[in-house]
Protein backbone atom coordinates (compact mmCIF):
# COMPACT_ATOMS: atom_id res chain seq x y z
CA UNK A 1 0.00 0.00 0.00
CA UNK A 2 1.29 3.45 -0.98
CA UNK A 3 1.24 5.86 1.77
CA UNK A 4 -0.69 9.01 1.09
CA UNK A 5 0.85 12.16 2.26
CA UNK A 6 -1.37 14.29 4.33
CA UNK A 7 -2.68 17.41 2.52
CA UNK A 8 -1.06 20.63 3.40
CA UNK A 9 -3.18 22.87 5.44
CA UNK A 10 -3.92 26.34 4.04
CA UNK A 11 -2.78 28.86 6.52
CA UNK A 12 -3.45 32.58 6.31
CA UNK A 13 -0.19 34.42 6.88
CA UNK A 14 -0.05 36.68 9.83
CA UNK A 15 1.11 40.29 9.47
CA UNK A 16 4.53 39.28 10.81
CA UNK A 17 4.93 36.54 8.18
CA UNK A 18 5.80 37.19 4.48
CA UNK A 19 3.53 35.89 1.75
CA UNK A 20 5.77 34.03 -0.71
CA UNK A 21 4.26 32.67 -3.90
CA UNK A 22 5.21 29.27 -5.11
CA UNK A 23 7.91 29.02 -7.78
CA UNK A 24 5.50 27.92 -10.50
CA UNK A 25 3.27 30.93 -9.92
CA UNK A 26 6.24 33.28 -10.02
CA UNK A 27 7.36 31.88 -13.37
CA UNK A 28 3.85 32.24 -14.77
CA UNK A 29 3.75 35.88 -13.68
CA UNK A 30 7.09 36.56 -15.37
CA UNK A 31 5.83 34.98 -18.59
CA UNK A 32 2.68 37.06 -18.43
CA UNK A 33 4.64 40.28 -17.89
CA UNK A 34 6.91 39.49 -20.89
CA UNK A 35 3.84 38.80 -23.04
CA UNK A 36 2.24 42.10 -22.11
CA UNK A 37 5.55 43.92 -22.67
CA UNK A 38 5.84 42.47 -26.19
CA UNK A 39 2.21 43.34 -26.89
CA UNK A 40 2.77 46.91 -25.67
CA UNK A 41 5.85 47.25 -27.91
CA UNK A 42 3.88 46.00 -30.92
CA UNK A 43 1.10 48.48 -30.21
CA UNK A 44 3.64 51.29 -29.85
CA UNK A 45 5.32 50.33 -33.12
CA UNK A 46 1.98 50.36 -34.93
CA UNK A 47 1.13 53.74 -33.42
CA UNK A 48 4.50 55.24 -34.38
CA UNK A 49 4.23 53.91 -37.94
CA UNK A 50 0.73 55.39 -38.22
CA UNK A 51 1.97 58.79 -36.99
CA UNK A 52 4.89 58.63 -39.44
CA UNK A 53 2.60 57.96 -42.37
CA UNK A 54 0.25 60.71 -41.23
CA UNK A 55 3.10 63.23 -41.12
CA UNK A 56 4.21 62.21 -44.61
CA UNK A 57 0.66 62.67 -45.89
CA UNK A 58 0.35 66.10 -44.26
CA UNK A 59 3.72 67.16 -45.72
CA UNK A 60 2.66 66.09 -49.22
CA UNK A 61 -0.67 67.89 -48.89
CA UNK A 62 1.04 71.09 -47.71
CA UNK A 63 3.50 70.93 -50.63
CA UNK A 64 0.66 70.49 -53.10
CA UNK A 65 -1.25 73.35 -51.49
CA UNK A 66 1.79 75.64 -51.80
CA UNK A 67 2.24 74.66 -55.44
CA UNK A 68 -1.41 75.47 -56.13
CA UNK A 69 -1.42 78.78 -54.25
CA UNK A 70 1.62 80.25 -56.00
CA UNK A 71 -0.09 80.51 -59.40
CA UNK A 72 -3.24 81.89 -57.77
CA UNK A 73 -1.27 84.67 -56.08
CA UNK A 74 0.48 85.44 -59.35
CA UNK A 75 -2.87 85.55 -61.13
CA UNK A 76 -4.26 87.91 -58.49
CA UNK A 77 -1.23 90.19 -58.80
CA UNK A 78 -1.48 90.24 -62.59
CA UNK A 79 -5.22 90.93 -62.39
CA UNK A 80 -4.65 93.78 -59.95
CA UNK A 81 -1.96 95.28 -62.17
CA UNK A 82 -4.26 95.05 -65.20
CA UNK A 83 -7.05 96.81 -63.28
CA UNK A 84 -4.61 99.48 -62.15
CA UNK A 85 -3.46 100.20 -65.69
CA UNK A 86 -7.02 100.15 -67.03
CA UNK A 87 -8.16 102.62 -64.38
CA UNK A 88 -5.14 104.84 -65.04
CA UNK A 89 -5.93 105.07 -68.76
CA UNK A 90 -9.63 105.70 -68.07
CA UNK A 91 -8.86 108.30 -65.40
CA UNK A 92 -6.47 110.21 -67.66
CA UNK A 93 -8.94 110.18 -70.56
CA UNK A 94 -11.77 111.54 -68.41
CA UNK A 95 -9.46 114.07 -66.78
CA UNK A 96 -8.01 115.47 -70.00
CA UNK A 97 -11.46 115.54 -71.63
CA UNK A 98 -12.91 117.49 -68.71
CA UNK A 99 -9.90 119.84 -68.62
CA UNK A 100 -10.16 120.53 -72.35
CA UNK A 101 -13.91 121.12 -72.09
CA UNK A 102 -13.39 123.56 -69.23
CA UNK A 103 -10.61 125.47 -71.02
CA UNK A 104 -12.76 125.69 -74.14
CA UNK A 105 -15.16 127.89 -72.15
CA UNK A 106 -12.46 130.60 -71.99
CA UNK A 107 -11.43 130.55 -75.64
CA UNK A 108 -11.64 133.68 -77.75
CA UNK A 109 -11.37 133.32 -81.51
CA UNK A 110 -10.46 136.15 -83.86
CA UNK A 111 -10.33 136.03 -87.63
CA UNK A 112 -7.43 138.00 -89.03
CA UNK A 113 -7.00 138.77 -92.73
CA UNK A 114 -3.48 138.93 -94.05
CA UNK A 115 -2.22 139.83 -97.52
CA UNK A 116 0.01 137.40 -99.29
CA UNK A 117 3.03 139.40 -100.55
CA UNK A 118 3.61 137.08 -103.50
CA UNK A 119 0.10 136.91 -104.93
CA UNK A 120 -1.48 139.93 -103.27
CA UNK A 121 -4.48 137.86 -102.15
CA UNK A 122 -6.06 138.20 -98.74
CA UNK A 123 -5.97 135.10 -96.59
CA UNK A 124 -7.92 134.58 -93.38
CA UNK A 125 -6.37 133.10 -90.27
CA UNK A 126 -8.11 132.26 -86.99
CA UNK A 127 -6.33 133.26 -83.81
CA UNK A 128 -7.19 131.57 -80.53
CA UNK A 129 -6.57 133.08 -77.12
CA UNK A 130 -7.66 132.34 -73.56
CA UNK A 131 -9.20 135.06 -71.44
CA UNK A 132 -11.59 135.38 -68.52
CA UNK A 133 -13.48 138.02 -70.48
CA UNK A 134 -14.21 135.48 -73.19
CA UNK A 135 -15.88 133.05 -70.77
CA UNK A 136 -18.90 131.31 -72.26
CA UNK A 137 -20.20 128.54 -70.00
CA UNK A 138 -23.15 127.58 -72.21
CA UNK A 139 -23.66 128.60 -75.83
CA UNK A 140 -25.96 131.63 -76.16
CA UNK A 141 -28.67 129.75 -78.06
CA UNK A 142 -29.01 126.95 -75.48
CA UNK A 143 -28.71 129.41 -72.59
CA UNK A 144 -31.66 131.45 -73.87
CA UNK A 145 -33.70 128.30 -74.21
CA UNK A 146 -32.83 127.30 -70.65
CA UNK A 147 -33.97 130.71 -69.43
CA UNK A 148 -37.24 130.40 -71.34
CA UNK A 149 -38.07 126.94 -69.97
CA UNK A 150 -40.62 127.15 -67.10
CA UNK A 151 -39.10 124.13 -65.33
CA UNK A 152 -35.89 126.04 -64.60
CA UNK A 153 -35.91 129.08 -62.33
CA UNK A 154 -33.83 131.95 -63.62
CA UNK A 155 -31.14 131.49 -60.95
CA UNK A 156 -30.45 127.84 -61.84
CA UNK A 157 -29.24 128.37 -65.45
CA UNK A 158 -27.16 131.37 -64.39
CA UNK A 159 -25.48 129.47 -61.53
CA UNK A 160 -24.80 126.53 -63.84
CA UNK A 161 -23.49 128.90 -66.51
CA UNK A 162 -20.82 130.41 -64.25
CA UNK A 163 -19.91 127.20 -62.39
CA UNK A 164 -19.52 124.65 -65.18
CA UNK A 165 -16.21 125.98 -66.56
CA UNK A 166 -14.22 126.18 -63.30
CA UNK A 167 -15.67 122.89 -62.07
CA UNK A 168 -14.62 121.08 -65.25
CA UNK A 169 -11.10 122.50 -65.04
CA UNK A 170 -10.62 121.67 -61.35
CA UNK A 171 -12.13 118.19 -61.64
CA UNK A 172 -10.11 117.37 -64.74
CA UNK A 173 -6.85 118.58 -63.18
CA UNK A 174 -7.48 116.63 -59.97
CA UNK A 175 -8.12 113.46 -61.98
CA UNK A 176 -4.92 113.90 -63.95
CA UNK A 177 -2.74 114.31 -60.86
CA UNK A 178 -4.73 111.73 -58.89
CA UNK A 179 -6.09 113.84 -56.05
CA UNK A 180 -9.61 113.25 -54.66
CA UNK A 181 -10.36 110.87 -57.51
CA UNK A 182 -13.74 109.60 -56.33
CA UNK A 183 -15.01 113.08 -55.48
CA UNK A 184 -13.96 114.41 -58.88
CA UNK A 185 -15.60 111.52 -60.70
CA UNK A 186 -18.86 111.92 -58.80
CA UNK A 187 -18.85 115.68 -59.42
CA UNK A 188 -18.25 115.23 -63.15
CA UNK A 189 -20.96 112.58 -63.30
CA UNK A 190 -23.49 114.89 -61.69
CA UNK A 191 -22.56 117.70 -64.11
CA UNK A 192 -23.01 115.46 -67.15
CA UNK A 193 -26.29 114.07 -65.82
CA UNK A 194 -27.61 117.61 -65.30
CA UNK A 195 -26.44 118.63 -68.79
CA UNK A 196 -28.05 115.62 -70.43
CA UNK A 197 -31.32 116.30 -68.56
CA UNK A 198 -31.39 119.95 -69.63
CA UNK A 199 -30.45 119.23 -73.24
CA UNK A 200 -33.07 116.49 -73.45
CA UNK A 201 -35.73 118.97 -72.35
CA UNK A 202 -34.86 121.76 -74.76
CA UNK A 203 -33.76 119.56 -77.68
CA UNK A 204 -34.68 115.84 -77.50
CA UNK A 205 -32.91 115.12 -80.80
CA UNK A 206 -29.74 116.98 -79.80
CA UNK A 207 -26.39 115.84 -78.47
CA UNK A 208 -27.66 114.64 -75.10
CA UNK A 209 -26.93 111.04 -76.06
CA UNK A 210 -23.24 111.80 -76.51
CA UNK A 211 -23.03 112.73 -72.84
CA UNK A 212 -24.14 109.19 -72.02
CA UNK A 213 -20.71 107.98 -73.17
CA UNK A 214 -19.03 110.17 -70.56
CA UNK A 215 -21.49 109.06 -67.88
CA UNK A 216 -20.83 105.41 -68.69
CA UNK A 217 -17.06 105.98 -68.60
CA UNK A 218 -17.34 107.71 -65.22
CA UNK A 219 -19.44 104.83 -63.85
CA UNK A 220 -16.81 102.31 -65.01
CA UNK A 221 -14.07 104.42 -63.44
CA UNK A 222 -15.92 104.43 -60.12
CA UNK A 223 -16.15 100.63 -60.25
CA UNK A 224 -12.36 100.36 -60.65
CA UNK A 225 -11.57 103.15 -58.18
CA UNK A 226 -10.12 100.64 -55.68
CA UNK A 227 -7.36 99.85 -58.19
CA UNK A 228 -6.12 103.45 -58.12
CA UNK A 229 -2.35 103.33 -57.51
CA UNK A 230 -0.62 106.11 -59.44
CA UNK A 231 -2.06 109.01 -57.51
CA UNK A 232 -1.32 111.56 -54.81
CA UNK A 233 -4.11 110.51 -52.46
CA UNK A 234 -6.35 107.44 -52.43
CA UNK A 235 -8.51 108.56 -49.53
CA UNK A 236 -11.25 110.38 -51.43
Amino acid sequence: MRKTEPAEEFRIPTPNQSCVLPKQNRLQGIRDSKFFFRLFRKIENVRFSFLRERRKTETLLSMNANENTVPETEKKESANSSKTLAFLVLRLWIGFSALASGLAKFVRTEKVFEENPDTGEMTARVLRSYSFDAYNGIPAREFERFLGDPLFPECVPQAFYYAIGPVLILSGASLIIGFATRVSLVLLGLIFVALSFGLSLIDPSGSAGILGIYILAIACALLFADANRFCISRKF
